[in-house]
């Protein structure tokens, strides 16, 4: 039991050594996917203008997916 406790700490030791830093803290993760909500909603208002359906399925798709994560993110406390 010692050896697996010790395995999997220098195996979780190691894989953060390997991560990125590319989001600091979690509101830098909360304001990336706003953006990309924001980005999405504005896609699908262009797509229903110009009447393009398959677009705005697609689209509908992905901001489904972006605003579940954000709201089980609860990131309405970093607004």
């Amino acid at each position: 039991m010692k050896i697996l406790i010790g395995f999997l700490l220098a195996l979780f030791i190691s894989g953060q050594a390997y991560s990125k830093d590319e989001y600091k803290s979690l509101k830098d993760v909360c304001s990336e996917y706003e953006d990309a909500i924001v980005d999405t909603r504005n896609n699908m208002i262009r797509f229903l203008e110009n009447n393009m359906k398959a677009e705005w399925d697609e689209q509908d798709i992905r901001l489904q997916k972006y605003s579940k994560i954000y709201h089980y993110l609860d990131c309405s406390d970093f607004r």
